[in-house]
């Protein structure tokens, strides 16, 4: 995903090899199980794959790409660096 393992984030993912659940990332120990037998949602694709490790979150990721949208936005020469260069 390109993520450098900075901050918390943990998915249960199904093993398919036992079914059991995998836990990949950095877990918290306060973090929330979930309920048994409850249904939660799941990212099954995605357009731009995941956001970039640092780049502020939810609305940090639209103002990125916002500005990445936006030749002539003040900020779009150093943001397409940050991000690779496309």
């Amino acid at each position: 995903m390109g993520w450098w393992d900075s901050h918390l984030h943990a998915f249960r993912v199904a093993n398919p090899s036992h079914g059991d659940r995998d836990l990949i990332g950095i877990p918290d120990e306060d973090r929330f199980e979930g309920e048994p037998k409850q249904k939660y949602p799941r990212c099954l694709a995605g357009e731009r794959k995941c956001p970039p490790e640092d780049c502020g979150g939810p609305w940090g990721y639209e103002n990125m790409l916002k500005i990445l949208a936006d030749s002539d936005h003040e900020e779009h020469d150093g943001m397409l660096t940050w991000v690779g260069g496309s």
